[in-house]
C-alpha cells in the first residue's frame, strides 16, 4: 500500500521544481476518485494505518489540489473537511496530516521552485481565500480541538500545530476573534493535558 501511494506521489511530483508528471486531468480525477472511495469505505480506526501511511496520502491530495483546485476539483476542500463528519480521531489525524501538507506543498517558500510552480501556489492560495475556505477550515480544526481535548488530547494537540500554520496567512479576523481567544484560554488552563506542547 505504502509503495503504491509512493508510485502516486512520484507522478504528481514528489519535491518542490519537479513538475507534475500526470498531466492528463482525468486520470489524474481517476486517482483521486479511488484514494476518496477508499476513504469512504475504510474505517480508520479498525485498520489503525501507520502514522507514515497517513501522512503520504494527505500530500497525495494536497498535490492533487496543487494541479487541480479550483479548475477541476472544486469540491475539494468540502471533500477533505466531510471526514470530520464520521467523528472518529483517525480521521481528524488524516485531515491535520493533508493540512500540514497543504502547507509543505503549496504555502511555504521554497527557493527549489520554479516561476510556474510558484505562481499556481499563489492562485490556490488566492482561491482558498476568495472562496471562503479558509473559513471551513478554521471552524473544522476549532471544533476537532474541542471534540478531542479530553478524549484524545494527541488529536487536539496536532490540531494546534495545524491552526498556527495559517495564521501567517489566513484574515486575521478568522483567527484572532472571541472564539479562537477563549479556545486557546481553555488550553492554557489545561496545560498539563497536553504534553510536548510549547
Amino acid at each position: 500500500q505504502f509503495f503504491s501511494l509512493g508510485v502516486f506521489q512520484d507522478f504528481l511530483g514528489p519535491r518542490p521544481g519537479v513538475t507534475c508528471r500526470l498531466t492528463d486531468p482525468l486520470k489524474r480525477a481517476r486517482i483521486r476518485e479511488c484514494m476518496l472511495s477508499w476513504l469512504r469505505e475504510t474505517n480508520l480506526s479498525e485498520t489503525s494505518p501507520e502514522s507514515y501511511t497517513l501522512t503520504k496520502v494527505g500530500v497525495i491530495f494536497a498535490l492533487l489540489i496543487k494541479t487541480d483546485f479550483p479548475e477541476n476539483w472544486p469540491s475539494a476542500f468540502d471533500d477533505m473537511l466531510s471526514l470530520m463528519e464520521r467523528n472518529r480521531p483517525q480521521d481528524c489525524d488524516l485531515l491535520f496530516r493533508f493540512l500540514g501538507a497543504i502547507d509543505d506543498e503549496i504555502v511555504k517558500f521554497n527557493a527549489h521552485r520554479d516561476p510556474i510552480e510558484t505562481q499556481r501556489n499563489k492562485e490556490v492560495k488566492d482561491s482558498i481565500r476568495k472562496l471562503e475556505i479558509s473559513s471551513k477550515i478554521c471552524e473544522s480544526v476549532k471544533r476537532a480541538s474541542i471534540t478531542y481535548r479530553e478524549s484524545c488530547p494527541a488529536i487536539s494537540k496536532l490540531s494546534l500545530d495545524v491552526f498556527s500554520k495559517f495564521i501567517p496567512w489566513f484574515d486575521i479576523s478568522l483567527v484572532a476573534n472571541d472564539s479562537t481567544i477563549s479556545l486557546l484560554y481553555e488550553f492554557i488552563k489545561n496545560f498539563k493535558m497536553f504534553p510536548g506542547i510549547s
